[in-house]
């Protein structure tokens, strides 16, 4: 990119004139990927370093400055060094989660569920408990327009599982890969500590699933347990439960 450093200024303006908008963060992890994809001078790592900074990802910004400091000239050595000292000294102060802004664009675009058949599923037992594992064809599904790792997702049922709880299940995971709408709603008039005042069209574009949980009860009832990372909230993770196709709990969890 030509004339990078007065380009990196006029961004770094316009980042903090919008208040982080999310067009300058766009650009700002655009530079990054640019940066990434390339052989770079000491100024261009500086500049990377700076980016990561000004989205929070400190320990990355400093790892970028720690790499070139024994190549560097005693001027740019100096200069690394100050930023890394405020890298540091911005680490130590922080008593509560550093915002860290995301890229979200390849978040929102739609995914669509792969489909599910009955050979999909093996059934094993253990303990009285049958668990349904995925065959090796299925490493990931589709949750909240999420992809998630198969291996983040345990189901157990209280009941041998015929075709019609195989079936039950299929449709069930159908029904969590959209799931926005409901979500949405749900959310915005949910009772819980720690949520924030506003919301914004993002919001479900940056929720992360961490781990989910199915149990199938005696009646073949479907629960549904989902840990959620929510980025437009400091990172807070929250418990989601599901009964069926009802949404019936969320609580925010400041451990996670």
């Amino acid at each position: 990119m030509s004339e990078l450093l007065p380009y990196f200024i006029k961004l770094v303006l316009e980042f903090k004139r919008t208040k982080v908008s999310v067009h300058t963060v766009h650009k700002l992890f655009d530079l990054i990927y640019n940066l990434h994809g390339k052989e770079r001078s000491f100024e261009e790592n500086y500049i990377l370093a700076e980016c990561y900074h000004l989205l929070g990802y400190r320990n990355k910004a400093e790892k970028i400055l720690e790499s070139v400091i024994s190549t560097a000239g005693k001027k740019e050595n100096e200069k690394a060094l100050k930023l890394i000292l405020k890298l540091r000294k911005g680490n130590a102060a922080i008593t509560i989660r550093e915002k860290q802004y995301r890229d979200l664009r390849e978040a929102s675009e739609p995914k669509k569920q792969i489909p599910l058949s009955f050979d999909d599923f093996t059934v094993i037992r253990e303990d009285g408990i049958y668990r349904i594992a995925f065959s090796t064809r299925i490493t990931r599904l589709v949750i909240f327009n999420k992809n998630v790792q198969t291996g983040d997702i345990d189901i157990f049922s209280k009941v041998q599982p015929d075709e019609f709880i195989i079936l039950q299940l299929i449709y069930h995971f159908e029904w969590l890969s959209e799931l926005e709408k409901e979500l949405t709603a749900f959310y915005k008039t949910a009772e819980t500590d720690y949520k924030p005042e506003k919301t914004d069209p993002d919001w479900f574009n940056g929720l992360d699933i961490w781990d989910v949980l199915v149990e199938i009860d005696s009646q073949e009832i479907i629960h549904t347990e989902l840990l959620v990372q929510d980025y437009y909230n400091h990172n807070f993770g929250f418990h989601l439960s599901l009964q069926d196709q009802t949404i019936t709990d969320l609580q925010y969890d400041p451990v996670l």
